[in-house]
């Protein structure tokens, strides 16, 4: 059986966990350095969290690299993502600007249903676990942590950025990244 571990558990995180645990014969664990998962999730939309809008296309992005979304937006429509937490038993409501939210208006429901999603799956779930580096062993990596090293054959790098500093947004992952 082979291993992947997953390093942050927010969106990004829960997301890459679950997709992989969907793979036979592997074997998924996630990582959180905080106590719990989805913290960020949490403070979305006000603490109601807008799970996506139904008039999001590439027409709506801009910039300097006006075609950077398109890949993301074709391989994952706002359909898909109502499908998904539907799938996962969340109930949601759209708003008539699009915004859809779960129906209890609470991001509480949307992170709980993403818990019993990664549980049911068979995802072993580590929070208050940091990432202290990663290295090439092999034809894997080396994950080493507070908690002592995991041989992995595959490793997602989904801690996000230094944003949400308040909500523990930090620089971590850009640092366990170096060594590769």
């Amino acid at each position: 059986m082979k291993t992947a571990v997953v390093i942050g558990g927010g969106a990004s995180g829960m997301m890459a966990a679950l997709t992989a645990a969907e793979k036979e014969n592997i074997r998924v664990i996630l990582l959180e350095r905080q106590q719990r998962v989805g913290r960020k999730l949490l403070a979305t939309g006000n603490g109601r969290c807008n799970l996506t809008n139904i008039h999001a296309t590439a027409a709506n992005y801009h910039g300097e690299q006006p075609g950077f979304a398109d890949f993301a937006l074709e391989s994952f429509t706002p359909q898909n993502t109502l499908d998904f937490f539907a799938d996962l038993g969340l109930v949601t409501v759209t708003e008539d600007s699009g915004r859809v939210y779960p129906l209890s208006d609470s991001a509480n429901s949307v992170v709980d249903v993403l818990r019993f999603a990664l549980d049911e799956r068979g995802v072993e779930l580590r929070c208050g676990v940091s990432v202290r580096a990663i290295f090439k062993k092999g034809e894997g990596y080396t994950v080493s942590t507070d908690d002592g090293d995991i041989y992995a054959d595959y490793v997602v790098v989904a801690c996000g950025g230094a944003a949400g500093e308040k909500l523990g947004g930090v620089m971590d992952g850009y640092e366990i990244l170096k060594n590769l």
